[in-house]
């Protein structure tokens, strides 16, 4: 195959790829009324959230320099944007790079595997350069009214702005081919790609953890030490952030081509690497090896809520994408838990106090845990998606004979059961670590359970009103649509406002507080899950 047969290959694949990243084509080809307004709103919504990111990006950088800390606004945000397309892309990578709804059609082709790995590196590529442009260009524009730099940062900027998303997309293909790779050679290559990947967040949480812990004791006041620590934590967590941003503020073309340059030869060499072994991994992911040790055992009959809930179990484990962006909630739980048994009720009580002194609030810091617990717990539950993703499948579901009521149990009882022991288990270390009243562990009970139970119900009806069915690969339903986007972001941000508001209370009516929140929590939910019951399920 001669390179320009190649070139053009690359290029029909990539724009196979992209041609409905933004589901432009299915809004300009929608024929129902409803469905177009569905997504009208979800692109509202969706530039709404691009200007609250842009706006916040240039108040952060108008407050950088006013601060007198301009010298590491370009390398700080180079390091947030790269840190946030990494955790957006590393857990979809793998499924992106290796579809399977296509694999049986592309082997078939005379098509090279690097055609098909860059096509869809460009895809991932074109996904996250959005983010880079709506963070930097603002930010870049307030640096360049209150500084005015030379011309050479804007070209730069411009240069470091492209690049920004390759070296966290090069990660994320390299480690979801590697965990596919090792899942491949298992005989249960669901379950070890679910575990891999969730020992992944584990990972990049407790890291997270680790740094913060590392610069807590920054002297807000010492601008000189604080622009130091936070150079050398920059550098210590991703150096390439402090060269381009140092190239930026200097003018050093070289500094940057060399920067550009190392990062695709990076690239080169793991689109070489996974190229090379696409066919054996989509082999060892996408065949299926037969028991011989099967033996036929006696049939029992279930019940249909019981027979349901296994069917959810079982679909909910065989994704890692969808286990990978639903369990970070409560991980995120139980580390917070953990981070208690390891701090005493005084140190809690001197750091937050310490945190918000110059505010002049006076906080009851002991709402505050079971606030922060049922916040933590009610983000992305599992139901915001569990219908959409029942796919191109639905048809059949809805043909069966089966209660709207028995369906949407199974999918709410599986995402309890997830969350449940998890909470319980963040529950009770938090008592433990804080040394908690009775009446205390009332609230540190029954507050996360009944934002849990909110939450799951909540994103279950928010699934019902937006569907989505036609999807082609599971990312673009678990990390991109208008279902997990409204279901997941209401009940944190809701409880976010409530948090604060308990906190700011007078102590001598916290019991009151809590007593109302849990009612306003308990009625909510009872109110759309008697909703959700009664839903015809051929409607949807």
């Amino acid at each position: 195959m001669n390179n320009c047969n190649s070139r053009g290959q690359i290029a029909t694949f990539t724009k196979l790829q992209l041609v409905n990243l933004y589901g432009k084509n299915v809004f300009r080809n929608l024929k129902d009324p409803k469905e177009k307004r569905k997504k009208f709103w979800l692109y509202i919504v969706s530039l709404f959230v691009i200007i609250v990111v842009a706006g916040y990006a240039g108040g952060m950088s108008y407050g950088y320099v006013y601060m007198g800390l301009a010298e590491i606004l370009p390398a700080y945000l180079i390091m947030v944007v790269s840190l946030i397309i990494l955790l957006f892309s590393i857990f979809k990578a793998g499924d992106i790079i290796f579809q399977k709804n296509s694999y049986d059609i592309l082997v078939s082709l005379p098509v090279r595997n690097s055609t098909i790995v860059i096509s869809r590196f460009v895809r991932l590529y074109v996904e996250n350069i959005l983010l880079s442009l709506i963070v930097m260009l603002p930010a870049m524009v307030v640096f360049g009214i209150m500084e005015k730099p030379s011309g050479s940062f804007y070209v730069i900027g411009m240069i470091t702005v492209l690049f920004i998303p390759l070296v966290p997309i090069t990660i994320s293909v390299f480690v979801g081919a590697l965990i596919k790779a090792i899942s491949s050679r298992s005989r249960h290559k669901n379950l070890v790609s679910v575990l891999l990947s969730v020992a992944l967040v584990t990972g990049l949480m407790v890291g997270g953890m680790s740094l913060s812990v590392s610069v807590e004791n920054i002297d807000i006041n010492e601008l000189k030490n604080l622009l130091n620590v936070m150079l050398d934590v920059i550098n210590r967590i991703y150096p390439p952030a402090l060269w381009l941003g140092n190239a930026m503020l200097a003018g050093d073309f070289v500094a940057c081509f060399g920067c550009v340059c190392a990062g695709m030869v990076v690239l080169c060499l793991v689109i070489g690497v996974v190229s090379a072994n696409y066919t054996r991994i989509c082999h060892g992911i996408f065949s299926t090896s037969a028991r011989h040790d099967y033996q036929m055992e006696d049939l029992k009959s279930c019940h249909m809520l019981g027979a349901l809930y296994k069917r959810e179990f079982k679909r909910y484990f065989a994704s890692s994408v969808y286990v990978t962006n639903t369990i970070i909630s409560p991980l995120m739980g139980i580390l917070f838990a953990g981070a208690m048994l390891f701090i005493t009720p005084e140190q809690l009580e001197t750091t937050v106090a310490d945190f918000y002194a110059q505010s002049g609030l006076l906080l009851q810091i002991r709402s505050m845990l079971p606030m922060a617990l049922a916040t933590v717990f009610c983000m992305m539950p599992i139901t915001a998606v569990s219908i959409s993703m029942e796919g191109k499948q639905w048809w059949i579901i809805k043909t069966l004979p089966i209660s709207a009521k028995h369906l949407l149990d199974s999918k709410l009882l599986m995402n309890l059961s997830i969350l449940a022991p998890c909470c319980g288990i963040s529950v009770i270390m938090v008592a433990i670590g804080q040394k908690v009243t009775p009446v205390e562990f009332v609230w540190l009970l029954l507050v996360p359970f009944l934002s849990m139970l909110f939450s799951c119900v909540f994103g279950q009806t928010v699934n019902l009103k937006l569907p989505v069915f036609d999807w082609e690969n599971e990312v673009s339903v678990v990390k991109q649509s208008a279902s997990m986007l409204v279901g997941g972001l209401v009940p944190f941000l809701v409880m976010l406002i409530l948090t604060f508001g308990v906190m700011l209370i007078p102590a001598q009516y916290t019991n009151l507080t809590m007593i109302l929140l849990c009612l306003g929590l308990g009625i909510a939910t009872f109110i759309l899950y008697r909703k959700n019951s009664r839903v015809d399920l051929i409607s949807i």
